[in-house]
Formats: structure tokens, C-alpha cells, sequence
């Protein structure tokens, strides 16, 4: 196997996420944060003594009856589509929506944008009317 600039293909895209990651919790103030498409409250790291059980997308925590979202990190522009890893372009976001949400821009993506975005406007009016 041909070696990638960087390592070979998972380690490259290993240091990408790490990379990131470490961006992202430049910005976070406390170690819970909110998805930014659905607004769930996730959670950045929890000590290793804490842990029972760890997924892709939670923590099972002791004396703790459900499990905690984990963050991940996500791309507001897929790369697909033309989106890069710049920091302005990494957002933090739960397993679900960073899975689930389309990654292409066919008729289900410009819904689930347009519907995205509408959402962000309306909250943005609100705002500004009770400010």
C-alpha cells in the first residue's frame, strides 16, 4: 500500500479529526456545548474514571441513568461539496445529526438546509424583537 502524505489513509484522516477537535475546544467554554443543528446538549470529555461504556455517540457514566451525547465534529459545507477543515467551516455537533444530516445537495439536502436555515432566521427575528 502506498503511503499518503501524512501517514497512510485512516492515520491522515485520524490527525484531521484530532486537528479539529482541538479547534473546536479552543472555542467551548464549559465541557458541555450545544448541537449546532439540533440544539442538544452534548458533552466534550468526562474523566476516564467516570466512564462505564463508551459508543461512537455516547458516554454510559456510573450512578448516571442515561447516557451522555457525545461531541463530534462536523462541517457545516461538506467536504463533498466543496467544504474544506478550516475552523470557520468545524462546528460541534452530536453523533445524530453529524451521521444522519445529507452530505450531498440533492432535493433532500436543499430541504433539510433550506429548513436549517429558516429555523436559524425565525430564531434570529425572536431575538431581536424581545432584545
Amino acid at each position: 500500500m502506498a503511503k499518503v502524505k501524512g501517514g497512510t489513509g485512516k492515520q491522515r484522516v485520524s490527525n484531521l479529526r484530532a486537528k479539529a477537535r482541538k479547534k473546536l475546544s479552543k472555542r467551548k467554554t464549559s465541557n458541555f456545548t450545544k448541537c449546532y443543528w439540533c440544539g442538544q446538549s452534548i458533552i466534550w470529555n468526562v474523566s476516564p474514571d467516570l466512564i462505564l461504556k463508551t459508543t461512537p455517540s455516547h458516554y454510559f457514566l456510573k450512578d448516571v441513568v442515561e447516557p451522555i451525547p457525545r461531541v463530534t465534529v462536523d462541517h457545516v459545507i461538506p467536504i463533498v461539496v466543496g467544504g474544506n477543515n478550516h475552523e470557520s467551516n468545524l462546528v460541534a455537533s452530536c453523533y445524530e445529526c453529524n451521521v444522519n444530516r445529507p452530505t450531498k445537495i440533492d432535493t433532500d439536502g436543499l430541504v433539510f438546509y433550506g429548513n436549517f436555515i429558516l429555523k436559524k432566521l425565525k430564531q434570529i427575528i425572536i431575538d431581536k424583537i424581545l432584545c
